[in-house]
């Protein structure tokens, strides 16, 4: 919940937020609800809700690949990422957020919740 108080102070209030690494995002829309917030899959599965986890076709998980994350973040058109790191699986989306500075901007982390800001060209 720091993240999500973070942005409330920091970001505007219409900010276009993408975010992965949990299923508490309701806060993520901000206190007037005027966010854009969408879940980023690590695929080109865009039709995929978290339901299709359990399926091997279409799993929001399989295949994870940094270029069409990317190309998620941009179809979306986010301004900022929120990722809280649970643990357990493999987390790719921390990986490529830290091996990617040029593109993603740390703006807050408290505890395994990080906020970045995506400065794409």
């Amino acid at each position: 919940l720091e993240a999500m108080r973070w942005l409330d102070n920091n970001v505007p209030a219409e900010a276009k937020i993408g975010y992965s690494g949990f299923h508490f995002h309701y806060p993520l829309f901000g206190q007037k609800l005027a966010r854009s917030v969408d879940y980023i899959t690590v695929n080109k599965c865009l039709d995929c809700n978290y339901y299709d986890y359990g399926k091997f076709d279409g799993n929001i998980f399989v295949n994870p690949n940094y270029y069409d994350w990317l190309n998620n973040i941009k179809f979306y058109d986010k301004e900022y990422y929120v990722f809280y790191n649970q643990g357990g699986n493999p987390e790719y989306e921390i990986t490529w957020l830290k091996e990617h500075p040029e593109i993603f901007k740390p703006m807050f982390l408290h505890r395994n919740a990080y906020v970045y800001q995506i400065i794409l060209k």
